[in-house]
């Protein structure tokens, strides 16, 4: 046949001629028989035609296509629009017209406008309530239409690698980690020449330093008290940073290190593990519970403490030099930052829980929409979860509004009213009822913790703490660590203020402390003993801070300097020999006689200016210039002068002092405290 002729061009060609040049060849290498054309024809024309006589027979009957376009019409007809939806509701939900104009003759009668007409019948009634019923199974069936989201989406628990190799392992298999990823319990963490930061949601933060290691144990949410131990993460060598953010009324961030425990709530604390096994604990913001064996302290800011397993704990002052040193000053400005990161994020999300708001025309088809999903409810655990979870919409409410700029204390009512009507109603021995609502307002607390004065959101907080303390079964809190709470917030709140070094703004914030300054010199049981500590110690801490803003000193007003001069850790000289009493007024009869020789007032301030600087060096300079103080008229400028002259010698007696107190040899708390303050 044609197709086994041979192809007398070159092999090379014939592979790489193209597909459509073979198929324009084939008629003429291969030409079909003589009457294969015809034969192919008829096969395709017998097939073709009984398929075409059995659609004739399938004619549509008359009417039948309009039927068919009438059906299909109605199935692409528009969706009503929701204006349409709403008025059918309202036209279900709309008392019958007999119904409604007796209501109206019924309230005008009340009014003593006109008499009252015949009652409507009876049958009337019955629209209007199946229509309430068939609304209220809508609502049950379908509350995402009308109810805010209940819950508030939580984050997860992150490996940052900041810097450097930082290596993750579960069992025994390391790897490098490059980006950030979830971490779970049973992971370990090292680093090597880097460093890593482990987020625990809004909780707390763990920095690792170079050349560290930990094992997680628990990522579990702190949101609830919780008396079964189990420590969040372990301390496996070096030394790690522990920021939190958790209020006392749930569990703690628990590390366990050699010889034993150490729970962060609110605070900034650093463990170190030494070569022989020690491990340090520094407070550096708030305070800290240490665990050794039988033995437990509280340490407060400035404080440390070694646990080395066969030695009694001993508490000690950390060294002034070191709260500048990089480790220290680096991490608490790292914390400063994820402090308002974390309750930026806690208003934003709070807010975007919050669906319709008070200020929509149908937050009063939500409100409406609580109280049926309430009504519905048949057993008292339901209805009280229920209305715990229509509270923390109130907060949402709240926060939404506060990002929007406008007022929001009256859903911070509702939520106070809505708390304190299920305590009064559950104090009938329902214990239930009563535990759940501590579980919600200590998980609510946790919610709202790393706010602070000056955040928008600082106004959801002071508003749980106060609720949370004043429960008639019984809060969560007691009114003076509520009030311990605040004060130490304010502390923290004016040292970020004393950080920027804006004088008149540190001025008034310490005018704003006032309140809660006055809680320290009250002897009764306001504060307790630890809280009182505490804030001391945070006092102590700040005025240090005040004295190293340098120029700003200077420009403040003396006596808010004079106030927090007085916080100042200063120790009495000693080896110097005092003047008497008489002396003391000997020496200030004379220098005023100079000073008032003159009659113009800027010559009596001239003298008094030298008269002062010829106290510069003599021991008794301080009791002088306050008994030059005290004998000066009260209206008089050369008191200002003196009063400045007293604060600016106390705080050159603090600088002096610092560097000799802080090399001296380590004191005891107790010891300690009785000293400075």
């Amino acid at each position: 046949m044609g197709c086994n002729k041979p192809d007398p061009r070159p092999f090379s060609v014939v592979e790489t001629m193209s597909l459509e040049s073979l198929l324009r060849r084939l008629p003429e290498d291969a030409p079909a028989p003589a009457g294969a054309r015809e034969r192919v024809r008829s096969a395709m024309m017998r097939r073709i035609e009984p398929r075409m006589a059995f659609g004739d027979s399938l004619e549509p009957a008359p009417g039948a296509q309009d039927r068919i376009w009438t059906r299909i019409a109605a199935r692409i007809a528009p969706v009503p629009s929701i204006e349409t939806v709403w008025d059918r509701v309202r036209e279900a939900l709309m008392p019958p017209a007999d119904l409604r104009a007796y209501l109206g003759q019924r309230i005008l009668a009340n009014l003593a406008l006109e008499p009252v007409a015949a009652s409507p019948s009876p049958y009337s009634w019955v629209k209007w309530v199946a229509s309430l019923a068939v609304v209220a199974l809508i609502v049950q069936t379908s509350p995402a239409l009308f109810l805010a989201t209940p819950t508030i989406a939580e984050s997860q628990v992150m490996l940052v690698p900041t810097r450097g190799e930082v290596a993750l392992s579960v069992g025994e298999l390391w790897q490098s980690v490059v980006n950030d990823l979830v971490v779970e319990s049973g992971m370990r963490i090292r680093t090597y020449d880097g460093e890593s930061s482990l987020i625990f949601r809004d909780d707390a933060v763990v920095r690792l330093q170079a050349s560290s290691g930990i094992a997680v144990q628990d990522t579990s949410e702190h949101v609830e008290s919780n008396d079964a131990f189990l420590p969040s993460l372990s301390l496996e060598n070096g030394g790690v940073w522990v920021q939190g953010l958790l209020p006392s009324a749930v569990r703690g961030v628990t590390v366990a290190v050699r010889h034993g425990i150490v729970t962060v709530h609110e605070g900034s604390v650093s463990l170190q593990e030494a070569a022989d096994g020690s491990v340090t604990v520094k407070v550096w913001d708030r305070s800290v519970e240490v665990q050794q064996g039988t033995e437990h302290v509280l340490l407060s800011v400035g404080e440390q403490v070694t646990l080395r397993g066969d030695a009694a704990l001993v508490v000690q002052k950390i060294p002034e030099v070191e709260f500048t040193q990089d480790w220290a000053a680096q991490n608490l400005a790292k914390d400063a930052v994820h402090r308002r990161s974390i309750a930026h994020m806690q208003q934003e999300r709070r807010a975007a829980a919050a669906g319709i708001l008070p200020t929509s025309s149908l937050y009063s088809v939500k409100r409406a929409a609580e109280a049926v999903d309430v009504f519905f409810s048949f057993d008292e655990t339901s209805r009280v979860q229920k209305r715990l979870s229509q509270a923390n919409t109130r907060l949402n409410e709240a926060a939404a509004l506060l990002n929007e700029g406008e007022e929001a204390e009256a859903v911070l009512q509702d939520f106070r009213d809505t708390l304190i009507a299920l305590a009064e109603t559950g104090t009938g021995g329902d214990l239930a009822s009563q535990s759940l609502i501590r579980d919600s307002l200590a998980g609510t607390i946790a919610q709202v913790a790393a706010s602070l004065p000056g955040d928008d959101s600082y106004v959801l907080k002071k508003t749980v703490l106060q609720v949370a303390a004043n429960l008639p079964s019984g809060g969560v809190l007691a009114p003076d660590e509520a009030e311990a709470v605040l004060f130490a917030d304010s502390l923290v709140s004016f040292s970020d203020v004393v950080e920027a070094g804006d004088a008149d703004a540190i001025a008034q914030t310490w005018m704003d402390l006032q309140p809660y300054l006055a809680l320290l010199d009250e002897e009764d049981d306001t504060l307790d003993p630890q809280a009182r500590k505490e804030a001391r110690l945070m006092l102590t801490r700040l005025a240090l801070d005040v004295q190293q803003t340098g120029t700003g000193v200077a420009t403040m007003d003396a006596d808010v300097l004079e106030d927090i001069a007085a916080f100042l850790p200063v120790r009495p000289s000693q080896g110097v020999v005092a003047l008497t009493d008489e002396e003391i007024d000997t020496t200030i009869r004379a220098m005023l006689e100079r000073v008032y020789t003159y009659k113009m007032p800027r010559s009596r301030e001239n003298q008094l200016r030298v008269e002062l600087a010829a106290l510069d060096q003599h021991a008794d300079r301080g009791r002088i210039l306050r008994a030059v103080f005290r004998s000066l008229p009260e209206d008089s400028r050369l008191r200002d002068l003196t009063r400045r002259e007293v604060v600016e010698l106390r705080w050159d007696q603090a600088a002096q002092q610092a560097t000799v107190f802080h090399q001296a040899a380590p004191m005891e708390t107790g010891a300690v405290l009785e000293t400075e303050l």
